[in-house]
This record gives structure tokens, C-alpha cells and sequence, in this order.
């Protein structure tokens, strides 16, 4: 390092360098810890340089433009172009394994361009397929994380640090996936075979997403291969199969073009034994990336995606039954456009269609082990049938655009606003019995309060800007002032949510992280798809319902311990406030309720007579979340 600073400065003696040399610091890192990369090598612009046992390193380079590529042992070469003045910020170069990816990505530039979000946590398409009994589940997976624990056994809806599934938001490539489950819940939307990452912010996120109260997943997919015409790969699953078809674009365009078809297989072997459909999914995605001119970058992609169950269950030894009908379909289609603004600025505009559809018949009799006469045998109990139909869909025309740029004095600036327009529907025919263990009338499982015929559609939009700034104070700590303003055309009305991150470097291998911020999130039929309980929308407006809102503190003391072992201690606090629940009876709609029931004087204790929760909307829930993780990662090479 010495011998590189003694050359520079006899070069400039010798030819006259017009402008002073800039020294630049920085450290190579990798991993969602940011653990620091050893040895890694730092060369071009005539100077080379070696990181220490901290990640640091130390160049001297003419001020200008400054290229630079930084290489190391099991990752991807990374490679630095920014402007080289005497004001620049360090840098922050995160290398990316070879393994968990299987093209190059580029992820340079400042510190201040690194979120300190502290509850974000990267997961590798590997990890997730390491997971006993996760199933290349991402859901299943993420519920392995402190705070996240899963709704129900089968499904994978989520309740993240006290949030319920409903107040989660899924982000792939830019487009909000309104239903990101297939067989139910079995598996997930996203094929494991061209993910490139995920994503998880437990809470504390920045100003650029909104609209969700609890937690936010990002889901990228890669693009094709470049360095071949055609290839291919096929992969089976406890699930499902798939194949992937890649190459590079025909006729000389720079680019890429992936297809991915997947489908289920036990079904088909299943016919051959019974004449039921079990439930069975098939997905045909597309991605298309091409490169007109230097750095610029169009992306097309597009999912179909079909599920079916047509099936009748039974018994030899029971007398119970069901039969069940389900069809639905995922349809999603959206164009990118990304460019650089100059040297210090770009932009990425996402234009896309989602259409998410089911159709639900289900018919069943159960032997009701609450109810049973004074008689012996099963002919004691009496019967529960369940007879419902239940009809859903969103369709989601979005317009999303982000701007970044890197201001003098080492504020990198983002702005955007993205705007969503809204078609949803819900329909329910309830003609059998209630279910009579569940003791909230709103549930989705058969609740007393729900209505016995509904067909409600709503059309809406809803709106956002955001402007959130990454600086430096001093060489350790970073600031991320951020504000989001939503408005919510259900509801007209405009709320602002101010929020802030902060990361301070105690060591070069221990740092503190905070967040703290306000959070909103709009009526609306899309976020009730993964809701534990229904409301009816139909006739509700901004004069009676308003968005509902949540309060985030958090902090976390994170700390290197090895390249590979990172550790993070993290406590967190949510208030709940405006929570949408369904409304008790009044008076008399209890005394109406009541006046149905035919019980003999002798049992007219056991009528129930106690209000109980209705369909209709109400902001009448609060409520806090709090606690502790301590989350230990080990990357694990292969």
C-alpha cells in the first residue's frame, strides 16, 4: 500500500496532474450480515490494493472517473464506476457468492447507499432449499426466522412480530403479487430455480414501500444466461416439476431470454387409482431482458399460473363427506425500463397488469361431537353440514417509478411514486350450518357473522409518493430520513408517514442499527385475501372507515464474528391503532338473533345471547407487539 502511494505521488510530480490525487476508502463485504471479504483484490486505474482482516482498503486515484474491479476467491468479480472527487463517501462493495447466483450482478457504491434497515434479512435461493421440511417454500422457510411464525399448519400465510397475513406486503420484480401461494399454501408462487434472492424486512422499512403495516418480502428473479444460444435444466420437487429453457437474445441484441414451466405430477399418477382431481398447479413464466444502448435495460415478464381440485372425500367407517371445487388463476404481465441519468442519477419505471381469480364449491357433512342425544352409538350425535360457495378477484393495473441520485457531500437522494388501479370482488352463498367453534362471527371458517349471500365489487385507487435521503455523519454514522405520503381513493384520505433509519459503526465488525417510523394501510378487498376474517366492504366509505395505522421502533446490535458467522441481537416495538374488525351486534340485532332460536324453557340458559362479532367494518381495534431475537447466521460454502 505504502510503494502504490510513493508511485502516485511521483507520477504527479513528474507529469503534472492538474488536480490533487483522491484517496478512497472503502471495505469489501458480503452477506446480509455484511461480513468482511479478506484478501480481496482491488486493481485498475494503474493501482492495486488488498483488503485487510477487516474488509478495509486504501487507494489512491487522479480525481476524474474512477473504474475499478474488485475480485476475490469463490464470488463474482464486482466492478466500481463512479466519479472519483475529493467529497466521495467510502465505499461499501458487496461481492455476491458464485453459487447462490448464476450470472453476475454489480452492487457498488457508497455506504450511504446501503440501507441500515435492521430488520432485513437476505435468504438464498440455496438456504431455502436447505430447509428440513420447507419444500423450496420460502414461507415455510422464513418461518425458521425469530418473529415470523406461521397462521396455521398447512398454509404458509405468515404473522410477522404481531401482525396478522394480511398486513404482509410480497414484491416480485417490482410488481405487488397479491396471491403468492399455490395448492393452497402448500408450496409458493416463485420457482426456486431462477429466484436470484429474497428479501425479508420484518419492520422498520424505508419511505419506498407502503400500504402494509407488518413486513415486506422482495422477491428478484434472475435473467437468462448470456453466455450461450440455448440451455437448459429440469428439476422435481416434493411438489411439483419444472424446466428452464435460456440463452442469450438472436441476431446479435444484447440481452436474455428465460421460460420456466411448472407443474404438479402426483396427479397424474393419481388417476390412475381414483376419479378425483387432486389439487394440482401449473405455471408458465417468461423473462426477457434486452439492452438497446449502454446501461439502458428493458425487461418484459409474464406469469400464468392455473390451479384445479375437483375431488370427493370419504369414509368406510364414517358416514362424513365432502366434496370440493376450486379453480383459479394468477395472470401477470409487466414491462421495465431502467436508465442512467448522467453519471450520478437513474431511473426505473415498472408498468404492469395482475388478474388473480378463485372460484370455491365445497359441500360437507360432519358427525358434530358438541351436540349428541342420550342415546348410545355415533346415531347419538347429530350432523354439521357445510354448504358454501365463495367467488374472489383482483385486478391491478400499476404504474411505479424510482429515482436515485448521488448528491456532492455523500447524500444519495430516491424519490418515486407509484399509483394502482383497482377492481376487486367478493361473493359468499352460505346455505349450511355455521361453524360453531369459531368464536369470532367474521372468520373465514364458517364465522356466525358472515353473510348468508353476498356480491360485492369495488373499484379503487390508491396512490404514493416517497423521498427518503442516505447520508453520512462522520466516518461511522449513516442517517435515512425518509417520507411517505399514501392516498387511498376507498377512503379519500391523504396521510404522511415520516420514518428514519440509523447505523452506527462501533468497530469495523460490530455496528448498532435503529429504525423508527409511522405505517398506514388502506381498506380494501386485495389485503383480506389473506385475511383471518371478512368484512364487507360493500356499502363502506371514508365516513366510516380510515386507513389503519402502526407505529415501529426498533433497534439491533449486530457483530461479525467470523467471515462466515454473523450474530444480531434485535428488540422491537409495534403499536397498532385504527385496526379494521368486524363490529359487535347491537341491541337488537342480538335480540333479533335470538328471537330465531326454538329452546324449551328448561334449556333457555344455553341460548346464546351474547352480542357477537358482525361482517361490518369498523377502526375498533388497538394493540401492541414487543420482544426480543437474537438471529445467528452461518453462511454455509458449497
Amino acid at each position: 500500500m505504502g510503494t502504490t502511494l510513493v508511485l502516485l505521488g511521483v507520477l504527479h510530480a513528474a507529469f503534472g496532474w492538474a488536480q490533487a490525487p483522491v484517496t478512497v476508502t472503502g471495505r469489501v463485504v458480503t452477506g446480509a450480515g455484511l461480513s468482511p471479504v479478506v484478501g480481496a483484490v482491488i486493481s485498475g486505474d494503474g493501482v492495486q490494493a488488498a483488503t485487510d482482516s477487516t474488509g478495509g482498503f486504501v487507494v489512491v486515484v487522479p480525481q476524474g472517473r474512477l473504474r475499478l474491479e474488485v475480485s476475490a476467491p469463490g464470488f463474482l468479480n464486482q466492478r466500481i464506476d463512479l466519479p472519483a472527487t475529493p467529497e466521495m463517501a467510502p465505499l461499501e462493495v458487496v461481492l455476491v457468492p458464485t453459487q447462490d447466483f448464476r450470472e453476475s450482478v454489480t452492487v457498488s457504491g457508497t455506504t450511504a447507499a446501503r440501507a441500515p434497515t435492521a430488520s432485513t434479512i437476505d435468504v438464498p435461493p440455496l438456504a431455502v432449499k436447505r430447509v428440513a421440511g420447507a419444500g423450496d417454500n420460502i414461507f415455510r422457510a422464513l418461518q425458521t426466522l425469530p418473529g415470523v411464525n406461521a397462521t396455521d399448519d398447512f398454509g404458509s400465510r405468515l404473522a410477522v412480530r404481531g401482525g396478522g397475513p394480511d398486513q404482509n406486503l410480497t414484491v416480485m420484480d417490482g410488481v405487488e403479487i397479491h396471491n403468492p401461494y399455490r395448492l393452497f399454501g402448500l408450496t409458493s408462487a416463485f420457482n426456486p430455480e431462477i429466484v436470484e434472492g429474497f428479501e425479508l424486512t420484518a419492520g422498520g422499512f424505508g419511505a419506498k414501500y407502503g400500504d402494509r403495516l407488518s413486513s415486506i418480502l422482495q422477491v428478484n428473479n434472475r435473467p437468462g444466461r448470456r453466455d450461450t444460444a440455448l440451455a437448459g435444466t429440469a428439476a422435481l420437487s416434493l411438489t411439483d416439476t419444472n424446466l428452464v429453457l435460456e440463452g442469450r437474445l438472436p441476431g446479435g441484441a444484447t440481452g436474455s431470454w428465460l421460460v420456466t414451466g411448472r407443474r404438479t405430477y402426483y396427479d397424474l399418477v393419481a388417476r390412475r387409482f381414483t376419479d378425483n382431481d387432486l389439487p394440482s398447479f401449473e405455471d408458465l413464466q417468461t423473462k426477457v431482458v434486452w439492452e438497446p444502448h449502454a446501461g439502458q435495460q428493458l425487461t418484459f415478464f409474464a406469469l400464468r399460473s392455473r390451479e384445479r381440485t375437483d375431488a370427493a372425500f370419504g369414509s368406510s367407517t364414517s358416514t362424513d363427506r365432502a366434496v370440493i371445487g376450486d379453480g383459479s388463476r394468477n395472470d401477470v404481465a409487466a414491462l421495465a425500463y431502467a436508465r442512467p441519468l448522467g453519471s450520478r442519477a437513474s431511473s426505473r419505471t415498472v408498468a404492469a397488469w395482475y388478474v388473480y381469480t378463485d372460484g370455491l364449491d365445497f359441500n360437507g357433512s360432519f358427525q358434530n361431537d358438541a351436540q349428541r342425544s342420550n342415546v348410545a352409538g355415533d346415531s347419538a350425535f347429530s350432523r354439521t353440514d357445510v354448504v358454501f360457495t365463495r367467488s374472489l378477484s383482483v385486478r391491478d393495473v400499476s404504474l411505479r417509478h424510482d429515482a436515485s441520485v448521488q448528491l456532492r457531500g455523500g447524500h444519495f437522494l430516491e424519490t418515486g411514486f407509484d399509483v394502482h388501479a383497482l377492481r376487486t370482488s367478493w361473493g359468499w352463498t352460505i346455505t349450511g350450518d355455521r361453524n360453531p367453534s369459531a368464536a369470532n362471527g367474521s372468520s373465514i371458517r364458517g364465522g356466525a357473522g358472515l353473510p348468508s349471500l353476498l356480491q360485492s365489487t369495488r373499484d379503487t385507487t390508491r396512490a404514493a409518493a416517497w423521498l427518503q435521503d442516505r447520508f453520512l455523519v462522520g466516518a461511522r454514522l449513516r442517517l435515512e430520513p425518509g417520507l411517505r405520503i399514501d392516498r387511498s381513493g376507498f377512503s379519500g384520505e391523504t396521510v404522511a408517514s415520516p420514518r428514519l433509519g440509523v447505523s452506527y459503526e462501533l468497530t469495523p465488525l460490530t455496528r448498532l442499527r435503529g429504525a423508527v417510523g409511522r405505517y398506514t394501510q388502506s381498506p380494501g378487498y386485495e389485503k383480506l385475501l389473506q385475511a383471518d376474517y371478512f368484512v364487507d366492504l360493500t356499502s363502506a366509505s371514508g365516513r366510516t372507515l380510515s386507513s389503519e395505522r402502526s407505529t415501529h421502533v426498533l433497534g439491533a446490535l449486530e457483530h461479525v464474528f467470523a467471515p462466515s458467522v454473523t450474530g444480531r441481537t434485535e428488540f422491537y416495538y409495534k403499536r397498532f391503532d385504527q385496526i379494521i374488525v368486524g363490529r359487535l351486534e347491537t341491541p337488537e340485532e342480538t335480540a333479533a338473533r335470538v328471537a330465531q332460536y326454538n329452546f324449551p324453557p328448561a334449556l333457555s340458559a344455553n341460548v346464546p345471547t351474547a352480542p357477537i362479532i358482525t361482517s361490518i367494518p369498523v377502526n375498533g381495534a388497538s394493540g401492541r407487539a414487543y420482544g426480543l431475537d437474537v438471529y445467528i447466521e452461518k453462511k454455509v460454502r458449497s
